[in-house]
């Protein structure tokens, strides 16, 4: 009846409320069953997952994986994966200009699928670290070109992405976030705003965003961030959640501090939690989705927060939670499974201050369209 049978396993999917010992069928690269016992006899193969927590495939919803284009993407399968991250929104690596060759040359040719957000400067992030300011001038302002790429390639495009720290838009940091919104709009696409070091105040920034656009690198520590001079989230950030705008972790090189974390979720805010992962962070202080993750549970979020915040609210903030994030029957069975290793662990935020945790989830297996593409963190 099936073609893989995951045995044994704690699974955890919170998006149907699930969270116990099950076994999990798999038939023509979908979940067929989610079942107390499925017999050995019934399956083609057979796994023992017993001891790790099995979960939706993973979705990092802010990453850069046009590698070989530019200077800080990674290559998606053997850092993402690998690791159990079976879905990558990659955050604006790619402009108008050079969306092409991204589609044709990565997300046609890798195994994990590869979804994202079109850059608004024409040319994406593939100058980023010479810290050109690629929104100067507005050379960009022309916006016919990425109406029309994203148009033409919604099945992957889910919106527009800017950049508002000052040393991409010198002094354009307002004009460049109106062109986005208009341009999001004219593609009815969602908006995703990096902030941070921004010569906008986040009032401003927040101001123009619409229920469903993505704040990512929500816990920066930069002036203006989410948290007011009191560290209470701002007023105009809480109207922003109450209309719909979604924030995201983008953890980074310089874009997470432990110590925001830590009062906005005293304060009850849930972030979708994702790495921004580039070539600059892949070996500290981000690694991996995982890792990120684990980071989590060290701030004192539960298993199921934290598996939520990366599989099914990933899902939703991005519209596509009727085909991801969930071992639903008849869903795509991209599967990862952890082991919960417990010990003393040392962790640190984007500034390098340190905190420590108890627990890291470890990858152990990657199931990507039914098919077992990845054990003990490494490509098969």
């Amino acid at each position: 009846m099936y073609d893989l049978v995951l045995q044994g396993g704690h699974v955890i999917d919170p998006g149907q409320g699930i969270n116990e010992k099950l076994d999990i069928g798999i038939q023509a690269g979908k979940i067929g069953a989610l079942s107390a016992h499925i017999p050995a006899s019934e399956a083609r193969e057979v796994v023992d997952v017993s001891g790790l927590f099995v979960t939706p495939g993973l979705i990092d919803l802010h990453a850069h994986v046009y590698w070989g284009a530019n200077d800080m993407a990674v290559e998606v399968d053997p850092t993402c994966l690998s690791k159990g991250v079976t879905t990558v929104v990659d955050a604006g690596t790619a402009g108008a200009l050079n969306f092409a060759g991204f589609r044709r040359f990565i997300i046609e040719q890798v195994k994990t699928r590869v979804l994202c957000f079109l850059n608004i400067g024409p040319t994406g992030l593939t100058e980023s670290y010479s810290r050109r300011r690629f929104y100067d001038g507005l050379s960009f302002s022309d916006v016919a070109r990425p109406i029309e790429v994203a148009n033409r390639n919604r099945d992957v495009v889910l919106g527009i992405k800017v950049l508002l720290s000052h040393h991409y838009t010198g002094d354009n940091a307002l004009e460049s976030l109106w062109l986005a919104r208009f341009t999001a709009d004219k593609v009815h696409g969602r908006l995703m705003v990096h902030f941070g070091n921004s010569n906008l105040k986040v009032e401003e920034i927040v101001g123009v965003m619409r229920g469903g656009d993505i704040l990512t690198h929500c816990f920066n520590g930069y002036v203006n961030g989410i948290l007011g001079w009191d560290g209470k989230v701002a007023p105009a950030v809480c109207a922003a959640l109450e209309r719909g705008v979604l924030l995201d972790v983008g953890f980074g090189s310089g874009s997470f501090s432990v110590d925001v974390a830590r009062q906005a979720l005293s304060q009850g805010i849930r972030p979708t939690i994702s790495t921004d992962l580039h070539h600059m962070n892949v070996q500290a202080p981000v690694r991996d989705l995982p890792t990120t993750m684990s980071k989590f549970l060290a701030l004192g979020l539960g298993m199921r927060e934290v598996i939520a915040a990366a599989t099914v609210d990933a899902a939703r903030s991005i519209g596509r939670a009727n085909e991801l994030g969930s071992l639903r029957a008849g869903a795509v069975a991209d599967i990862a499974a952890f082991e919960l290793v417990e010990g003393e662990f040392e962790f640190r935020d984007s500034h390098d201050t340190l905190f420590a945790g108890d627990k890291v989830l470890d990858p152990r297996l990657t199931v990507r369209a039914g098919n077992i593409v990845a054990r003990n963190g490494a490509l098969l």
